[in-house]
Protein backbone atom coordinates (compact mmCIF):
# COMPACT_ATOMS: atom_id res chain seq x y z
CA UNK A 1 0.00 0.00 0.00
CA UNK A 2 1.06 3.74 -0.69
CA UNK A 3 1.07 6.86 -2.00
CA UNK A 4 2.13 8.17 -5.00
CA UNK A 5 1.72 10.91 -7.48
CA UNK A 6 2.21 9.34 -10.42
CA UNK A 7 0.64 6.15 -10.53
CA UNK A 8 -0.87 6.21 -13.87
CA UNK A 9 2.17 6.45 -15.52
CA UNK A 10 1.68 4.40 -19.16
CA UNK A 11 3.73 0.54 -18.48
CA UNK A 12 7.12 0.86 -20.27
CA UNK A 13 6.36 3.88 -22.14
CA UNK A 14 8.59 6.41 -20.19
CA UNK A 15 7.40 10.04 -20.45
CA UNK A 16 4.00 10.13 -20.99
CA UNK A 17 1.82 10.48 -17.78
CA UNK A 18 -1.40 11.74 -16.43
CA UNK A 19 -0.01 12.85 -13.00
CA UNK A 20 -2.49 12.12 -9.62
CA UNK A 21 -1.69 11.88 -6.31
CA UNK A 22 -3.83 9.15 -4.35
CA UNK A 23 -3.24 6.29 -2.60
CA UNK A 24 -3.31 3.16 -3.27
CA UNK A 25 -3.01 -0.77 -2.44
CA UNK A 26 -1.18 -3.46 -4.57
CA UNK A 27 -1.15 -6.84 -4.72
CA UNK A 28 1.16 -9.50 -6.87
CA UNK A 29 1.21 -13.36 -7.32
CA UNK A 30 3.92 -14.83 -8.94
CA UNK A 31 4.97 -18.20 -10.28
CA UNK A 32 8.51 -19.65 -10.91
CA UNK A 33 9.62 -22.77 -12.53
CA UNK A 34 13.22 -24.25 -13.68
CA UNK A 35 14.10 -26.71 -15.77
CA UNK A 36 17.72 -27.81 -15.85
CA UNK A 37 17.26 -31.27 -16.96
CA UNK A 38 17.51 -30.59 -21.01
CA UNK A 39 21.33 -31.12 -21.26
CA UNK A 40 24.82 -30.09 -19.85
CA UNK A 41 24.39 -26.86 -20.93
CA UNK A 42 21.21 -25.62 -21.66
CA UNK A 43 18.69 -24.03 -19.52
CA UNK A 44 14.63 -23.14 -19.93
CA UNK A 45 13.37 -20.71 -17.48
CA UNK A 46 9.47 -19.63 -17.43
CA UNK A 47 7.85 -16.98 -15.42
CA UNK A 48 4.10 -16.03 -14.74
CA UNK A 49 3.29 -13.02 -12.74
CA UNK A 50 -0.35 -11.37 -12.29
CA UNK A 51 -0.80 -7.80 -10.30
CA UNK A 52 -4.05 -6.40 -9.18
CA UNK A 53 -3.90 -2.34 -8.02
CA UNK A 54 -7.08 -0.21 -6.28
CA UNK A 55 -6.56 3.32 -6.08
CA UNK A 56 -8.18 5.10 -3.33
CA UNK A 57 -10.85 7.39 -5.52
CA UNK A 58 -13.55 5.01 -7.10
CA UNK A 59 -12.64 7.38 -10.09
CA UNK A 60 -9.65 6.06 -11.33
CA UNK A 61 -11.19 2.28 -10.44
CA UNK A 62 -8.12 -0.50 -10.23
CA UNK A 63 -5.12 -2.35 -13.02
CA UNK A 64 -4.87 -5.86 -13.33
CA UNK A 65 -1.55 -6.61 -14.79
CA UNK A 66 -0.66 -10.30 -16.11
CA UNK A 67 2.68 -11.53 -18.09
CA UNK A 68 4.40 -14.36 -19.09
CA UNK A 69 8.14 -15.09 -19.83
CA UNK A 70 10.63 -17.53 -20.77
CA UNK A 71 14.24 -17.67 -20.92
CA UNK A 72 16.32 -20.37 -22.63
CA UNK A 73 20.04 -20.01 -22.12
CA UNK A 74 22.92 -21.80 -23.70
CA UNK A 75 26.58 -21.83 -22.39
CA UNK A 76 29.30 -21.10 -25.20
CA UNK A 77 32.50 -21.46 -23.19
CA UNK A 78 33.86 -21.26 -20.26
CA UNK A 79 33.24 -17.22 -20.52
CA UNK A 80 30.24 -17.24 -23.02
CA UNK A 81 26.27 -17.28 -22.34
CA UNK A 82 23.75 -16.41 -24.93
CA UNK A 83 19.89 -15.84 -24.07
CA UNK A 84 16.68 -16.11 -26.12
CA UNK A 85 13.91 -14.00 -24.39
CA UNK A 86 10.30 -14.08 -24.93
CA UNK A 87 7.88 -12.05 -22.76
CA UNK A 88 4.26 -11.26 -23.53
CA UNK A 89 1.94 -9.15 -21.15
CA UNK A 90 -1.81 -7.87 -20.91
CA UNK A 91 -2.83 -4.79 -18.75
CA UNK A 92 -6.13 -3.44 -17.95
CA UNK A 93 -7.32 0.17 -15.94
CA UNK A 94 -10.98 -0.34 -16.06
CA UNK A 95 -11.53 3.27 -15.56
CA UNK A 96 -9.19 5.07 -17.91
CA UNK A 97 -9.34 2.69 -20.89
CA UNK A 98 -6.81 4.74 -23.29
CA UNK A 99 -3.83 2.73 -21.35
CA UNK A 100 -4.93 -0.24 -21.81
CA UNK A 101 -1.87 -2.25 -23.86
CA UNK A 102 -1.05 -5.82 -25.22
CA UNK A 103 2.63 -6.32 -25.73
CA UNK A 104 5.50 -8.61 -26.82
CA UNK A 105 9.21 -8.62 -26.79
CA UNK A 106 11.77 -10.81 -27.72
CA UNK A 107 14.86 -10.33 -26.51
CA UNK A 108 18.40 -11.99 -28.16
CA UNK A 109 22.16 -11.25 -25.45
CA UNK A 110 25.29 -12.75 -25.26
CA UNK A 111 27.15 -12.08 -21.99
CA UNK A 112 31.09 -12.62 -21.75
CA UNK A 113 32.79 -12.52 -18.44
CA UNK A 114 36.30 -11.23 -18.39
CA UNK A 115 37.18 -12.42 -15.03
CA UNK A 116 36.00 -13.38 -11.97
CA UNK A 117 34.18 -9.87 -10.77
CA UNK A 118 33.46 -8.70 -14.07
CA UNK A 119 30.17 -9.00 -16.05
CA UNK A 120 29.62 -7.60 -19.89
CA UNK A 121 26.95 -8.33 -22.09
CA UNK A 122 24.91 -6.93 -25.02
CA UNK A 123 21.78 -7.29 -26.77
CA UNK A 124 18.42 -6.21 -29.03
CA UNK A 125 15.44 -6.72 -28.03
CA UNK A 126 12.31 -6.05 -30.59
CA UNK A 127 8.68 -5.17 -28.92
CA UNK A 128 5.23 -4.38 -30.28
CA UNK A 129 2.47 -2.63 -27.98
CA UNK A 130 -0.85 -2.10 -28.66
CA UNK A 131 -3.02 -0.25 -27.06
CA UNK A 132 -6.67 -1.32 -28.31
CA UNK A 133 -8.55 1.66 -26.72
CA UNK A 134 -6.91 4.23 -28.53
CA UNK A 135 -8.33 4.78 -32.05
CA UNK A 136 -5.54 7.00 -34.18
CA UNK A 137 -8.47 7.02 -37.15
CA UNK A 138 -12.40 8.48 -37.34
CA UNK A 139 -14.87 5.25 -37.02
CA UNK A 140 -16.72 6.58 -39.71
CA UNK A 141 -16.92 8.66 -42.93
CA UNK A 142 -19.09 10.55 -44.66
CA UNK A 143 -19.57 9.40 -48.79
CA UNK A 144 -22.20 10.79 -51.07
CA UNK A 145 -23.89 8.94 -53.86
CA UNK A 146 -27.18 8.89 -55.74
CA UNK A 147 -29.91 10.21 -53.70
CA UNK A 148 -29.21 10.98 -49.63
CA UNK A 149 -25.52 11.54 -48.03
CA UNK A 150 -24.84 7.65 -46.56
CA UNK A 151 -22.84 7.29 -43.09
CA UNK A 152 -20.55 4.63 -43.99
CA UNK A 153 -18.28 2.68 -41.13
CA UNK A 154 -14.90 2.37 -41.19
CA UNK A 155 -13.04 -0.13 -39.14
CA UNK A 156 -11.71 1.79 -35.99
CA UNK A 157 -7.86 1.90 -36.08
CA UNK A 158 -5.73 1.55 -32.83
CA UNK A 159 -2.52 2.39 -31.59
CA UNK A 160 0.48 -0.03 -32.79
CA UNK A 161 3.70 0.75 -31.53
CA UNK A 162 7.15 -1.04 -32.41
CA UNK A 163 10.39 -0.77 -30.30
CA UNK A 164 13.66 -1.36 -31.24
CA UNK A 165 16.54 -1.36 -28.12
CA UNK A 166 20.08 -2.14 -28.84
CA UNK A 167 21.99 -2.70 -24.74
CA UNK A 168 25.22 -3.03 -23.40
CA UNK A 169 25.54 -3.75 -19.96
CA UNK A 170 28.78 -3.81 -17.50
CA UNK A 171 29.10 -4.87 -13.71
CA UNK A 172 31.52 -5.09 -11.31
CA UNK A 173 31.51 -7.12 -8.07
CA UNK A 174 33.28 -6.78 -4.68
CA UNK A 175 33.91 -7.79 -1.57
CA UNK A 176 31.13 -8.34 1.14
CA UNK A 177 28.02 -8.42 -1.16
CA UNK A 178 29.02 -5.09 -3.05
CA UNK A 179 28.19 -4.19 -6.50
CA UNK A 180 28.58 -1.31 -9.64
CA UNK A 181 26.27 -1.71 -12.83
CA UNK A 182 26.10 0.15 -16.04
CA UNK A 183 23.16 -0.36 -18.70
CA UNK A 184 23.27 2.05 -21.78
CA UNK A 185 20.29 1.36 -24.41
CA UNK A 186 19.09 2.88 -27.01
CA UNK A 187 15.52 3.05 -28.16
CA UNK A 188 14.18 3.40 -31.78
CA UNK A 189 9.70 3.93 -31.55
CA UNK A 190 7.60 3.93 -34.65
CA UNK A 191 4.07 3.95 -34.39
CA UNK A 192 0.83 4.23 -36.45
CA UNK A 193 0.12 7.86 -33.96
CA UNK A 194 2.56 9.57 -35.44
CA UNK A 195 3.27 11.99 -32.38
CA UNK A 196 4.14 8.37 -30.32
CA UNK A 197 7.55 8.01 -32.36
CA UNK A 198 10.72 8.51 -30.61
CA UNK A 199 14.16 7.67 -30.79
CA UNK A 200 17.17 8.27 -27.90
CA UNK A 201 19.50 6.65 -25.41
CA UNK A 202 19.17 6.11 -21.82
CA UNK A 203 21.85 5.44 -18.93
CA UNK A 204 21.10 3.37 -15.94
CA UNK A 205 23.69 3.05 -12.88
CA UNK A 206 23.43 1.45 -9.62
CA UNK A 207 25.52 1.22 -7.08
CA UNK A 208 24.55 -1.62 -3.77
CA UNK A 209 25.88 -3.51 -0.91
CA UNK A 210 24.46 -6.01 1.25
CA UNK A 211 24.14 -4.91 4.62
CA UNK A 212 24.35 -6.28 8.33
CA UNK A 213 21.00 -7.99 9.56
CA UNK A 214 19.20 -9.37 6.70
CA UNK A 215 19.49 -5.15 4.89
CA UNK A 216 20.56 -4.45 1.28
CA UNK A 217 20.96 -0.84 -0.11
CA UNK A 218 21.28 0.38 -3.44
CA UNK A 219 21.38 4.06 -5.41
CA UNK A 220 20.79 4.34 -8.47
CA UNK A 221 20.71 7.01 -11.35
CA UNK A 222 19.09 7.33 -14.55
CA UNK A 223 18.89 9.42 -17.75
CA UNK A 224 16.99 9.45 -20.60
CA UNK A 225 16.83 11.52 -23.75
CA UNK A 226 13.38 11.42 -26.13
CA UNK A 227 13.33 12.75 -29.75
CA UNK A 228 9.90 12.69 -30.84
CA UNK A 229 10.18 12.12 -35.00
CA UNK A 230 6.84 14.25 -35.51
CA UNK A 231 5.93 17.97 -34.68
CA UNK A 232 3.69 18.32 -31.47
CA UNK A 233 0.66 20.60 -32.32
CA UNK A 234 1.22 23.49 -29.43
CA UNK A 235 -1.59 26.58 -30.20
CA UNK A 236 -3.80 28.12 -32.69
CA UNK A 237 -1.52 30.46 -35.17
CA UNK A 238 -3.33 34.05 -35.53
CA UNK A 239 -4.85 32.84 -38.98
CA UNK A 240 -5.80 30.03 -38.01
CA UNK A 241 -4.60 26.02 -37.54
CA UNK A 242 -2.11 24.53 -35.70
CA UNK A 243 1.60 25.73 -34.57
CA UNK A 244 3.48 22.94 -34.05
CA UNK A 245 7.23 22.18 -32.37
CA UNK A 246 8.92 20.06 -32.09
CA UNK A 247 9.19 18.13 -28.89
CA UNK A 248 12.49 16.93 -26.77
CA UNK A 249 12.88 15.14 -23.30
CA UNK A 250 15.64 15.07 -21.11
CA UNK A 251 14.15 12.74 -18.05
CA UNK A 252 16.73 12.54 -14.75
CA UNK A 253 15.98 10.04 -11.73
CA UNK A 254 17.81 9.59 -8.36
CA UNK A 255 17.11 7.51 -5.76
CA UNK A 256 17.85 5.03 -3.04
CA UNK A 257 16.23 1.33 -2.67
CA UNK A 258 16.61 -0.53 0.59
CA UNK A 259 15.03 -4.23 1.32
CA UNK A 260 15.26 -6.21 4.68
CA UNK A 261 14.40 -9.62 5.22
CA UNK A 262 12.17 -9.58 8.26
CA UNK A 263 12.63 -13.56 8.44
CA UNK A 264 12.49 -16.29 5.63
CA UNK A 265 8.67 -15.52 4.51
CA UNK A 266 8.29 -11.63 4.85
CA UNK A 267 10.08 -8.63 3.69
CA UNK A 268 10.04 -5.27 3.87
CA UNK A 269 10.97 -2.65 0.98
CA UNK A 270 11.35 0.91 0.65
CA UNK A 271 12.67 3.33 -2.39
CA UNK A 272 12.48 6.86 -2.47
CA UNK A 273 13.06 8.72 -5.68
CA UNK A 274 13.26 12.19 -7.25
CA UNK A 275 12.13 12.87 -10.78
CA UNK A 276 13.12 15.98 -13.33
CA UNK A 277 11.55 15.97 -16.98
CA UNK A 278 12.64 19.02 -18.83
CA UNK A 279 10.80 19.40 -22.08
CA UNK A 280 11.00 21.78 -25.07
CA UNK A 281 7.21 21.66 -24.55
CA UNK A 282 6.42 23.03 -21.11
CA UNK A 283 2.82 20.88 -21.18
CA UNK A 284 5.15 17.79 -20.39
CA UNK A 285 7.58 19.23 -17.82
CA UNK A 286 7.43 18.05 -14.28
CA UNK A 287 9.31 17.39 -11.05
CA UNK A 288 8.26 14.60 -8.70
CA UNK A 289 9.15 13.45 -5.31
CA UNK A 290 8.59 9.54 -5.33
CA UNK A 291 8.20 7.43 -1.95
CA UNK A 292 7.29 3.82 -1.60
CA UNK A 293 6.96 1.61 0.96
CA UNK A 294 6.00 -2.33 0.71
CA UNK A 295 5.35 -5.33 1.91
CA UNK A 296 6.58 -8.80 0.75
CA UNK A 297 5.38 -12.05 2.22
CA UNK A 298 5.97 -15.75 0.51
CA UNK A 299 2.57 -17.78 0.92
CA UNK A 300 3.79 -21.02 -0.89
CA UNK A 301 7.01 -22.69 -1.89
CA UNK A 302 6.66 -25.43 -4.12
CA UNK A 303 9.53 -28.12 -4.56
CA UNK A 304 13.31 -26.44 -5.29
CA UNK A 305 11.87 -23.40 -6.33
CA UNK A 306 15.29 -20.58 -6.91
CA UNK A 307 15.54 -17.60 -8.09
CA UNK A 308 18.18 -17.14 -11.03
CA UNK A 309 21.36 -16.05 -10.39
CA UNK A 310 22.46 -12.54 -10.33
CA UNK A 311 26.42 -12.18 -10.40
CA UNK A 312 29.58 -13.37 -11.95
CA UNK A 313 31.71 -15.51 -8.68
CA UNK A 314 33.74 -13.47 -6.91
CA UNK A 315 37.78 -14.25 -6.62
CA UNK A 316 38.26 -17.55 -3.66
CA UNK A 317 37.98 -16.33 -0.29
CA UNK A 318 39.10 -18.12 3.12
CA UNK A 319 34.89 -18.85 3.51
CA UNK A 320 34.71 -19.85 -0.39
CA UNK A 321 33.60 -23.64 -0.76
CA UNK A 322 36.42 -25.37 -1.73
CA UNK A 323 36.83 -28.71 -3.24
CA UNK A 324 38.81 -30.91 -1.50
CA UNK A 325 39.82 -34.81 -0.95
CA UNK A 326 36.36 -36.05 0.22
CA UNK A 327 34.16 -33.37 -0.93
CA UNK A 328 33.36 -29.64 -1.06
CA UNK A 329 34.24 -27.81 2.08
CA UNK A 330 32.40 -25.54 3.44
CA UNK A 331 33.35 -22.71 5.82
CA UNK A 332 31.83 -20.06 8.06
CA UNK A 333 33.63 -17.85 11.09
CA UNK A 334 31.66 -16.30 13.64
CA UNK A 335 33.30 -15.42 16.90
CA UNK A 336 30.02 -15.22 18.92
CA UNK A 337 28.10 -18.82 17.24
CA UNK A 338 27.00 -21.94 19.20
CA UNK A 339 25.87 -23.27 16.35
CA UNK A 340 26.25 -23.44 12.38
CA UNK A 341 24.29 -25.70 10.05
CA UNK A 342 24.47 -26.80 6.52
CA UNK A 343 21.84 -26.75 4.26
CA UNK A 344 20.93 -26.74 0.68
CA UNK A 345 18.80 -28.52 -2.06
CA UNK A 346 21.71 -31.23 -1.61
CA UNK A 347 20.22 -32.17 1.35
CA UNK A 348 16.59 -30.88 0.85
CA UNK A 349 16.60 -28.15 3.13
CA UNK A 350 16.49 -30.11 5.98
CA UNK A 351 18.63 -28.34 8.97
CA UNK A 352 19.81 -31.33 10.88
CA UNK A 353 22.00 -33.17 8.04
CA UNK A 354 24.80 -31.34 7.67
CA UNK A 355 25.98 -29.76 10.99
CA UNK A 356 29.79 -27.92 10.75
CA UNK A 357 32.31 -28.59 13.52
CA UNK A 358 33.84 -25.52 15.39
CA UNK A 359 37.58 -25.35 14.98
CA UNK A 360 38.49 -22.68 17.18
CA UNK A 361 39.03 -18.83 16.78
CA UNK A 362 34.86 -19.06 16.02
CA UNK A 363 35.64 -20.91 12.75
CA UNK A 364 33.26 -23.35 11.78
CA UNK A 365 33.86 -26.09 8.88
CA UNK A 366 31.63 -29.50 7.07
CA UNK A 367 32.82 -30.96 3.83
CA UNK A 368 30.17 -32.60 1.69
CA UNK A 369 30.57 -34.88 -1.33
CA UNK A 370 29.29 -32.99 -4.30
CA UNK A 371 28.57 -34.62 -7.74
CA UNK A 372 28.93 -32.22 -10.87
CA UNK A 373 26.61 -29.68 -11.25
CA UNK A 374 24.93 -26.36 -9.77
CA UNK A 375 24.56 -26.57 -5.85
CA UNK A 376 22.27 -23.75 -4.05
CA UNK A 377 22.85 -23.44 -0.28
CA UNK A 378 22.87 -21.43 3.11
CA UNK A 379 23.42 -21.47 6.53
CA UNK A 380 21.25 -21.87 9.76
CA UNK A 381 23.29 -20.34 12.71
CA UNK A 382 22.18 -20.36 16.04
CA UNK A 383 18.57 -21.28 14.47
CA UNK A 384 18.57 -18.31 12.16
CA UNK A 385 19.11 -18.41 8.62
CA UNK A 386 22.34 -16.06 7.37
CA UNK A 387 23.39 -15.79 3.94
CA UNK A 388 26.68 -17.45 3.14
CA UNK A 389 29.71 -14.96 3.45
CA UNK A 390 32.28 -15.30 0.23
CA UNK A 391 29.88 -17.18 -1.76
CA UNK A 392 30.93 -17.70 -5.34
CA UNK A 393 27.70 -16.50 -6.77
CA UNK A 394 24.70 -15.39 -5.44
CA UNK A 395 20.72 -15.39 -6.54
CA UNK A 396 17.88 -14.38 -4.04
CA UNK A 397 15.96 -17.05 -1.91
CA UNK A 398 12.34 -15.72 -2.96
CA UNK A 399 11.72 -15.05 0.74
CA UNK A 400 14.04 -11.69 0.58
CA UNK A 401 17.27 -13.20 1.91
CA UNK A 402 20.09 -14.44 -0.90
CA UNK A 403 21.08 -18.06 -1.34
CA UNK A 404 24.82 -19.14 -1.93
CA UNK A 405 25.68 -20.67 -5.34
CA UNK A 406 28.74 -23.30 -6.19
CA UNK A 407 28.59 -24.82 -9.36
CA UNK A 408 31.18 -27.49 -9.16
CA UNK A 409 32.76 -28.25 -12.64
CA UNK A 410 36.29 -29.32 -11.90
CA UNK A 411 36.08 -32.27 -8.59
CA UNK A 412 40.26 -32.05 -8.65
CA UNK A 413 41.31 -31.83 -5.07
CA UNK A 414 42.27 -28.00 -3.94
CA UNK A 415 40.41 -26.57 -6.93
CA UNK A 416 38.06 -23.39 -5.41
CA UNK A 417 35.20 -23.37 -7.22
CA UNK A 418 35.47 -20.08 -8.36
CA UNK A 419 38.90 -20.38 -9.96
CA UNK A 420 39.24 -22.00 -13.62
CA UNK A 421 36.83 -23.26 -15.48
CA UNK A 422 34.57 -21.77 -13.02
CA UNK A 423 35.16 -18.28 -14.08
CA UNK A 424 32.18 -18.13 -16.10
CA UNK A 425 29.27 -16.12 -17.72
CA UNK A 426 26.58 -15.50 -14.45
CA UNK A 427 23.84 -18.08 -14.64
CA UNK A 428 21.14 -14.60 -14.55
CA UNK A 429 22.19 -11.91 -16.78
CA UNK A 430 19.18 -9.95 -17.55
CA UNK A 431 19.38 -7.94 -14.70
CA UNK A 432 21.80 -6.58 -12.08
CA UNK A 433 21.16 -6.72 -8.54
CA UNK A 434 17.63 -5.27 -7.99
CA UNK A 435 16.55 -3.98 -4.63
CA UNK A 436 14.26 -1.14 -5.54
CA UNK A 437 12.41 -3.01 -7.66
CA UNK A 438 12.60 -6.16 -5.81
CA UNK A 439 10.78 -9.06 -7.26
CA UNK A 440 11.00 -5.64 -6.61
CA UNK A 441 12.87 -7.74 -8.27
CA UNK A 442 10.42 -12.05 -3.64
CA UNK A 443 11.63 -15.01 -1.39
Amino acid sequence: MGHDNQILVEPDRAGVILPVADGFGAMSLELYTRFTDVGPVDRITVTAEGAGLTYGSESLGSDADFRLAATFRRRLGDRFAADLEFLGGRFRRDQVEQFNLNQGQTLVRLAYAPGTAWLTTVGVRYGVAAFPDRPVAPESDLTTGPGDVEVTPLTPVTEQDEQFDVLLGGLRRFSGGAFLSAELLHRATSSNQARAAYTGPSLTLRAGKALPAGLEGALYFSYTHRAFTSPYPVALAPGGGYLTEARRDDSRQVGLSVAWAVDRRVGVFGDVGVVNQNSSLPDYEFDQVRVMLGLTVDLWTAGGMRRPIELTPLAPAAETPLVTQNGVRFRYSSPTAQSVLLVGDFNGWQRGVHALEPRGDGAFEITVPLDRGIWRYAFVVDGEWVRPPAAPRYEPDGFGGLNGVVEVLDVSPGVAVTRGPEDRPNEETADSPRTGDREPDSR
